[in-house]
């Protein structure tokens, strides 16, 4: 069985591209495993992206959101351990996307057997055990990582969000110690100095995402899945994930001419520090306007 897709319009840098691809073929093992009336007791997986293979076999939240989430997805349904590199000149996938003929395909044994490495267990087995981290992967590194700490019981954050009286302080804080992050990995002479609207957005999505992880982990979860229990508290909110890992309402707004914020607002908890320094922030920056219209204004 083979699958591919074409390559969005979007400029996307070929790791990443890469990356897709595996994700498609962790969901092809999925389902075949699921067609299949036969115990499959494991699954090797094969990419000739030695980035993508850096990604798959490293802690998904130490990427950004796209890599992240489509990290998370490949290790949930393979193992990553079981992940190895095959050659270009060995990977049959490279004949659908750049293309042959139907008369040599018919007559191509690495189509239709595969790399001759599958004919021998042992030098499958051998075959890019020793994983190294790939240099051209670490440009996906996300920034947020040495921010917070996570765990199962409570959440520690190196930045105090009840020390600070608006949220636009607390996300100009976090934006230039990412910024400090950022300058501390370059030489001198390509250090910025002052923060940009980009880095603000970041430190902003970063927060989003942080109290979405500690609120609703579980639904954020499960939503990745596309298993989202109709018993759920957000249900009703049609939520979903976007392509910064911040969950989001859906709904017919989409339709609308509405900016995508205002279409799709994230959802916070009712009760939280930071949706308390939001609330208050646009309450001041309406000149503490009423109930409602401090609510149409969020």
């Amino acid at each position: 069985m083979s699958k591919s897709r074409v390559a969005p319009l979007k400029t996307i840098t070929l790791p990443r591209l890469e990356l897709m691809a595996a994700l498609i073929a962790a969901k092809l093992v999925g389902f075949i495993k699921n067609s299949l009336a036969i115990p499959i007791q494991r699954v090797i997986c094969w990419t000739d992206s030695q980035i993508a293979l850096s990604w798959i076999r490293s802690e998904a939240k130490n990427w950004k959101p796209f890599v992240k989430n489509r990290v998370e997805l490949i290790q949930q349904l393979t193992e990553p351990k079981l992940w190895k590199y095959c050659p270009s000149e060995n990977n049959p996938a490279d004949l659908i996307s750049r293309g042959t003929s139907v008369t040599k395909l018919k007559d191509c044994r690495l189509w239709w057997e595969g790399p001759p490495s599958l004919l021998n267990p042992e030098s499958c087995e051998k075959t890019s055990d020793e994983h190294t981290q790939h240099p051209d992967a670490l440009e996906e590194r996300s920034l947020f990582s040495g921010i917070s700490s996570i765990n199962d019981d409570q959440y520690e954050y190196v930045i105090d969000p009840s020390r600070f009286q608006t949220f636009s302080k607390l996300a100009r804080v976090t934006a230039w110690c990412l910024r400090f992050a950022k300058n501390c990995r370059h030489p001198s002479k390509q250090r910025q100095e002052e923060l940009t609207i980009e880095e603000l957005n970041k430190a902003e999505l970063y927060w989003m995402k942080t109290v979405q992880n500690e609120t609703f982990r579980d639904e954020k979860s499960l939503l990745m899945k596309g298993k989202l229990s109709e018993n759920s508290r957000l249900i009703h909110l049609t939520p979903f994930i976007d392509e910064f890992g911040v969950m989001r309402v859906g709904g017919r707004l989409q339709q609308s001419n509405l900016l995508y914020q205002h279409k799709h607002p994230a959802i916070l908890p009712n009760k939280h520090n930071i949706t308390d320094l939001i609330i208050q922030g646009e309450h001041k920056h309406q000149w503490h306007a009423g109930v409602e219209q401090t609510l149409a204004a969020l």
